[in-house]
């Protein structure tokens, strides 16, 4: 009860209203019977803007311990005594959502904006309930508008690309996904789902800027990993792609997994001339799968091409005890032989030279005789090749017993 000034303060004491003095006077049975149990009493106490508070502030109790029910039902009591109350409509309406009863959320929606019709936070609510209703068109229709009286609202355009996305305008959504990266308001969920609708409209530029933000958000995600490494690989960036392959190894993966990424990664090593790194993956392959002879000829090559020609004269007696019929061994051996020859008459070593191009011309026939289906005619080719380099070697060797 409050306290009053003027007529009802009499004497010091507090006046009592007239039904009141009428129950005093009665007594308590009589007051019953004249004061009905509804509670006029309390009608008394609170005003209709405070009972309304009191079931708004137990409608957001009920909803937080996620009692949807029995929320909506106190949020439609405030809205139908209080129908100023926009934040009773918003909230019912959320809960309406959240419940898929999107036609009711529509319609909640609707009726706040008879309230109150220029009131944005509604009308953005209105747009998703439509556009979760699967009611595009509308949702589009409201969003644009939006966009124009809140621009580059974050929440906005990413529910207006979806909207596109939906309506299977895919241009105009991955501007809008690329826009929110831009101004770094996507999070990984959103970038994600852009990502994945570049990748399966084969839009590869805009694929590869939405995983590197993911990137950027988790660089251990092996999804992420996969599609960077192998959007670098197919574009035919082999140390970028190696670079990805490098951090997927670095996960947990399965056995089959870290198989293929090693050969991947030694591909692509072996093309960005990384040569000893990719004799290391070739290594490590030849562990794994021993029964595959063409990771000792990638691994004598690899080591051929670094330079490192010892180490692939030694890895090519190692593929032939365990492939001793497979034609790419004899080949890299031929090819390294010929490259010490190369070696040595640079240094003017022509007699040891010229026999290491025979050498290497016997290693080539081997190859030819084993009918390999991938070396056999590249071999034949070699075969006048090293007859070739014997004849310069022995020209320059006369030249030089000539004194230059």
């Amino acid at each position: 009860m409050r306290l009053d000034s003027g007529s009802n303060m009499t004497a010091g004491r507090v006046a009592l209203p007239v039904r009141q003095i009428a129950c005093a006077a009665l007594g308590v049975w009589a007051c019953l019977a004249l004061c009905p149990a509804n509670g006029w009493a309390q009608d008394e106490v609170f005003s209709q803007e405070e009972i309304c508070q009191r079931k708004f502030q137990e409608g957001l109790q009920y909803k937080s311990n996620q009692q949807l029910a029995t929320a909506a039902e106190r949020f439609t009591e405030v809205k139908e005594a209080c129908p100023d109350r926009i934040d009773a409509y918003l909230n019912l309406g959320e809960i309406q959502v959240r419940m898929d009863d999107y036609l009711e959320a529509i319609d909640t929606y609707r009726d706040a904006l008879d309230q109150d019709p220029g009131n944005l936070d509604v009308q953005e609510h209105l747009a998703f309930a439509l556009s979760a209703g699967g009611e595009f068109e509308d949702a589009l229709e409201l969003y644009l508008e939006l966009n124009e009286k809140r621009p580059n609202r974050p929440q906005i355009l990413k529910n207006l690309a979806f909207v596109y996305q939906q309506m299977g305008r895919v241009a105009e959504a991955i501007m809008l996904y690329n826009k929110l990266v831009e101004m770094d308001q996507a999070d990984a969920r959103t970038v994600s789902e852009a990502g994945r609708l570049a990748l399966d409209n084969s839009l590869y530029l805009p694929a590869v800027t939405f995983y590197k933000k993911l990137y950027e958000f988790d660089p251990t995600n092996v999804n992420t990993l996969h599609v960077l490494a192998g959007y670098y690989f197919q574009i035919r960036f082999y140390e970028e792609a190696a670079f990805y392959y490098d951090k997927l190894l670095e996960q947990e993966l399965s056995e089959s997994q870290r198989v293929s990424y090693h050969k991947y990664r030694g591909y692509c090593r072996n093309k960005a001339r990384d040569y000893v790194g990719a004799a290391e993956d070739y290594e490590f392959l030849i562990e794994q799968e021993p029964e595959d002879a063409s990771h000792y000829c990638n691994l004598v090559f690899a080591y051929k091409d670094g330079g490192k020609l010892e180490e692939a004269l030694a890895a090519v007696q190692r593929g032939i005890e365990a492939h001793p019929t497979t034609g790419c061994l004899y080949y890299g051996w031929a090819v390294t032989v010929a490259a010490q020859g190369d070696n040595l008459v640079r240094k003017k070593d022509f007699s040891t030279g010229i026999a290491k191009y025979r050498a290497a011309k016997e290693h080539f026939q081997k190859v030819i005789d084993l009918q390999d289906p991938h070396y056999a005619n590249t071999a034949g080719d070699q075969l006048g090749r090293m007859d070739a380099l014997v004849a310069r070697a022995q020209k320059l060797a006369e030249k030089e017993s000539l004194g230059g």
